[in-house]
């Protein structure tokens, strides 16, 4: 009776659990992937970027293609205060457009040293080899005929002042002016104001100043603009000439640094042409001239 009993249990003990060189029991199915947000979830991670900075930094840049370059800075403020206010790294390229916008806002002293800041900031921040580092390099480069001390750019942190050195002066000791007859006008006072631009030394100088100005925002030694004319006659009561007023425009196609030479150019020449339509005229006319400065 006792070994009929222990027989089962020698079997059992002695049954192998598997045999060699059979394959390992396959693994069971992997866990199932989590299930995408649902739409409309409020579950998706937090963005990296801060998308109405992108707006705004977009907004910016379609401004300054436009030439409006004060709604640009305004723009690109806007932008990275959205970046800062949700704790978001302001990219480089952002502060590469807005340093380049500030540079633009012509004899605008206090622009060009916070343009100088801004663009160095870029400049820390853009990677080796990347297009915003070098596009940084290129604006600073702009400003040091303005005093920009290149010095500064070498540092590890933005500098409180980058303007430090006296400005270069514009080459305008051999400025030569050339005054074309675009659109010609019968009486003799236009041919008479042409020729004063040529060789009036007043003149001469409100031109270089003009000029001056041009110079240290574009670092470009030739300038042409048109210069629409209009002269309002006054006649006595024989009808003969008593005087008049000449007014200069500006042409409308101008635009950037082109359109502050021919605003200032208008602003700069307005004593002489008072001073010309006291007399030198016949009647009322219009003509157009196209002024071109060269620094020989």
């Amino acid at each position: 009776m006792r070994a009929s009993l222990l027989v089962p249990l020698l079997v059992l003990a002695c049954e192998p659990s598997g045999r060699k060189g059979e394959p390992a029991p396959a693994p069971g199915p992997a866990p199932a992937p989590a299930p995408a947000p649902a739409e409309g979830s409020t579950d998706r991670p937090p963005p990296s970027t801060s998308r109405l900075g992108e707006y705004y930094w977009v907004s910016g840049q379609v401004n300054a293609e436009k030439g409006r370059l004060g709604a640009a800075v305004d723009a690109f403020q806007r932008a990275i205060s959205e970046f800062e206010s949700e704790k978001k790294d302001v990219p480089a390229g952002l502060l590469c457009d807005y340093g380049t916008a500030l540079r633009r806002r012509v004899g605008d002293a206090r622009a060009a040293e916070q343009a100088a800041r801004v663009l160095h900031r870029c400049f820390l921040l853009a990677p080796l080899g990347t297009p915003e580092r070098t596009r940084a390099l290129r604006e600073l480069v702009e400003l040091e005929p303005i005093g920009l001390d290149p010095a500064l750019v070498g540092r590890d942190t933005p500098s409180d002042t980058y303007l430090t050195r006296p400005a270069a002066k514009a080459p305008t000791d051999k400025l030569k002016v050339t005054v074309a007859r675009t659109q010609k006008a019968g009486d003799r006072g236009y041919e008479s104001w042409a020729k004063l631009l040529e060789t009036n030394a007043d003149a001469r100088a409100a031109l270089a100043r003009c000029f001056e100005h041009y110079w240290q925002v574009t670092q470009k030694t030739t300038v042409a603009a048109p210069m629409p004319l209009k002269l309002k006659a006054r006649l006595d009561d024989d009808d003969e000439y008593a005087g008049g007023t000449l007014e200069l425009g500006m042409d409308a196609a101008l635009t950037g640094p082109e359109k502050t030479f021919g605003e200032c150019m208008a602003a700069e020449l307005k004593p002489l042409a008072t001073e010309f339509a006291k007399r030198g005229s016949d009647g009322s006319w219009a003509g157009t001239v196209t002024v071109t400065l060269v620094a020989e």
